[in-house]
């Protein structure tokens, strides 16, 4: 495929703003960067289910720091 990020990213703009394309971006914590989590959907996404979605992220990555601590 031939696509320059920067059509990318101006068509997720677009979607963005009809309201179909949500974007996070999270820390990872200090001097570990951040990570940009993109949400999807067919039909507009409301306050409301954006919030449900961002509850779910936070225990999600929750879960998984708990997983990498047990680790080390």
């Amino acid at each position: 495929m031939n696509i320059s990020r920067e059509m990318v990213l101006r068509h997720f703009k677009k979607i963005e703003k009809a309201g179909y394309l949500r974007t996070v971006k999270k820390s990872l914590g200090r001097g570990r960067g951040v990570q940009t989590f993109r949400f999807f959907s067919d039909t507009k996404i409301t306050d409301f289910q954006f919030e449900i979605m961002l509850q779910r992220l936070d225990e999600a990555i929750a879960m998984k720091k708990s997983e990498l601590s047990t680790i080390t």
